[in-house]
């Protein structure tokens, strides 16, 4: 497959910074201190995901392309897959009214989402014009809520993400980071 063939089944990931060093040779940073952005070409979606390839340098040279020519194709491709959406629609019980303004970022698949939250900026601005913070819930999505620091501080919300990072609902593979990355006020 070449790079035009290749072109339009680039996607991109949010990957931990602490990742093997295959991942971060051609990952990027951007934005979040420990996480890296990973382009990577999808092969086939499946029930439980994604079959992908990750762009690695060999792959640059047989393609002849630069990172940068990949990584734009890669983050064109994904713009606008942005899918944000409140907390509260996931529980059918619990009324929305008695839900806080808490808002799940992702993609329409809801498979390697989290990187969403970096087009859905203005959007989340908008929800919340205080500011907001966002905690990562899997490499499937992040968690945007209000930033009240009367209510709950970041060093609440980073305990909160540690401890639901080390409980047995995280699986390995989905972690994405214990920090709370924070914007606005």
């Amino acid at each position: 497959m070449d790079f035009n063939q290749a072109k339009t089944k680039l996607r991109a990931r949010l990957a931990p910074i602490t990742s093997n060093a295959d991942v971060k040779q051609n990952a990027k940073q951007y934005g979040f201190a420990d996480l890296l952005i990973v382009p990577y070409v999808e092969i086939t979606k499946t029930d439980t995901g994604v079959i992908r390839a990750d762009v690695t340098q060999e792959i640059l040279d047989e393609w002849c392309v630069s990172e940068r020519s990949v990584f734009n194709a890669a983050m064109d491709n994904i713009e606008n897959d942005v899918s944000i959406f409140p907390l509260g629609s996931l529980f059918e019980d619990i009324p929305t009214e008695f839900m806080p303004p808490i808002y799940v970022v992702t993609n329409k698949e809801r498979i390697n989402g989290a990187i969403q939250a970096i087009f859905a900026k203005q959007t989340l601005k908008n929800l919340f014009p205080e500011g907001y913070a966002l905690l990562p819930s899997s490499k499937h999505e992040m968690i945007a809520v209000p930033l009240i620091y009367d209510v709950v501080s970041v060093d609440q919300l980073r305990d909160l993400v540690v401890s639901v990072n080390a409980s047995d609902a995280m699986l390995e593979r989905d972690f994405l980071s214990n920090e709370v990355y924070t914007f606005g006020a």
